[in-house]
């Protein structure tokens, strides 16, 4: 089943989820989101050989909004956009233009400070072709890094890298689960800083489509255990 539809379309915002209480200048990445027609009269962001263009805007949310999203309407020259954008207090890492970072130098001296674990959203020069963070992790810690870039419309195709204290890559992923994008969990062995290195396995030449979203957790080990009340057991049994 095929449907088309006219009108401006959103790739992804940066920051990618609100925060109560917080009112940021958030970026979005689309299609038809000019504000005015172009001198042919029509959004010229609509036609297909077309890249996508920025638009920045505030957005307040309320202390005490409770909702799972918010939700503001937005004029543009292709029709208005109903923006419905995720709220949490969860840390967020916006890195849009990265500095020192290039396809030969991914350590922890020239990679992003991360606080803990936290979102990062982010986008990648064609020409660096990768972005870095470093955090510190102790020993028996588990860690798990989920990036989505496919999953978001973006046509850069995303590889993680783990990299420990000296510099040696010592897990990595490209495609995860049945997705285009990579999932990566490890059990940290020694103490130290630790990199993580999102990589640009094919580009496009417009940074714009090169945006990521990297959520970094710290898994907490959790497991349930339940036995029925009765059992049935022969003469002599065990269990």
């Amino acid at each position: 089943r095929l449907a088309f539809a006219s009108g401006p379309r959103i790739m992804t915002t940066i920051p990618s989820v609100l925060q109560p209480g917080v009112t940021p200048e958030v970026k979005l990445i689309g299609y038809g989101l000019d504000a005015a027609p172009d001198s042919a009269g029509a959004s010229n962001s609509l036609r297909q050989d077309t890249l996508p263009a920025t638009r920045q805007l505030s957005i307040s949310v309320p202390a005490d909004f409770t909702a799972s999203h918010f939700e503001q309407t937005l004029p543009t020259s292709a029709g208005t956009l109903n923006l419905k954008i995720p709220v949490s207090s969860e840390t967020q890492v916006n890195v849009l233009n990265p500095a020192n970072t290039s396809e030969t130098s991914e350590t922890s001296d020239t990679s992003t400070a991360l606080p803990g674990p936290c979102r990062i959203n982010g986008i990648i020069d064609p020409k660096q072709r990768a972005q870095a963070f470093s955090f510190s992790a102790n020993p028996g810690e588990h860690w798990k890094f989920t990036a989505v870039s496919r999953g978001l419309g973006s046509r850069m195709d995303l590889a993680l890298e783990l990299r420990g204290p000296d510099g040696k890559v010592i897990a990595e992923n490209d495609d995860f689960g049945g997705r285009a994008d990579p999932t990566l969990r490890t059990t940290i062995p020694a103490p130290g800083t630790y990199t993580i290195v999102a990589r640009g396995l094919t580009l496009s030449e417009s940074t714009l489509e090169n945006y990521f979203q990297l959520q970094i957790e710290q898994e907490l080990p959790n497991y349930s255990l339940s036995c029925p009340q009765q059992i049935l057991l022969p003469t002599s049994g065990k269990v």
